[in-house]
């Protein structure tokens, strides 16, 4: 278990320096998440985070959500992993009945966190209950997204009020608390290192539910020749290596996996 905790450290450690050389111009993965440049998501035409989503169609056996054309690098479709489903009815469900409204979604790096929180957006906008959300992408920024228009939240105390509330902040801090208690629930999705967010866990209305690996069916179910420019075979070989980790298997940037080579010393000769 410590060469296995070791071996990750130095992994996530390299990572995080190669992210941080990478070229401005160097394309994303096909299967990265929507990212946000800032807590706003639009394009010089005015399209927002709200608008590309709520276009977004479920396909007939729910496995695909379709994202029309729009203005920015985002994959046509999104594969909906099975679980998700399953999952976002028994948060609702918990919600409801046992009033479970600090949620904690975690899993490890890369299985789909961002994904799922996107899934999470796209039912909140189809509900005709509550089709607005608050949106917290920064330590000290948030976002309200209607139907109408995307507005700063300039003073937390004086937010919206009963509102969904989703919190993906890459940075070591945690959830706005004024946000939190005014929202009528609130999602946080984080890595397994969530020891910011204890005191969002101790209340008595916190639940937390992890997002397992994938397996290899549904990897194949999730690689869709007509967008994925990562080969089948290769998707194969690295799910020899890194599991059902989407983010690694999908990416096809091979400067992208250097780092995992280097801590498992095997300098690609796996390849």
């Amino acid at each position: 278990m410590t060469r296995i905790y070791t071996l990750v450290t130095l992994f996530l450690a390299l990572t995080k320096k190669r992210l941080q050389r990478v070229s401005h111009t160097e394309k994303p993965s096909t299967f990265t998440s929507m990212v946000l440049s800032d807590n706003h998501f639009s394009s010089g035409s005015g399209e927002t985070l709200y608008a590309v989503i709520a276009n977004a169609t479920l396909s007939e056996d729910n496995t695909l959500l379709n994202f029309r054309r729009n203005n920015f690098e985002l994959i046509p479709y999104m594969y909906i992993h099975p679980s998700w489903l399953i999952l976002y009815e028994r948060i609702m469900h918990n919600l409801r009945v046992h009033e479970k409204n600090h949620i904690l979604i975690t899993g490890s790096p890369g299985v789909g966190k961002s994904q799922f929180k996107y899934y999470c957006m796209w039912c909140t906008i189809s509900s005709e209950n509550c089709p607005s959300f608050i949106f917290q992408s920064q330590p000290n920024a948030a976002v309200l997204y209607s139907a109408s228009s995307d507005s700063d939240i300039s003073n937390p105390r004086k937010g919206p009020e009963d509102l969904p509330f989703f919190v993906d902040i890459l940075e070591q801090a945690g959830p706005n608390i004024y946000l939190v208690q005014i929202s009528a629930y609130t999602i946080v999705f984080s890595s397994p290192d969530n020891s910011r967010f204890k005191e969002f866990m101790k209340h008595r209305d916190s639940i937390k539910y992890i997002l397992e690996p994938w397996s290899e069916e549904e990897v194949y179910k999730a690689w869709i020749p007509s967008f994925n420019k990562v080969p089948k075979e290769k998707v194969a070989s690295q799910y020899a290596i890194y599991g059902g980790v989407p983010r690694y298997l999908f990416n096809h940037s091979d400067q992208f996996y250097v780092p995992m080579k280097f801590a498992l010393g095997t300098n690609g000769s796996y390849d």
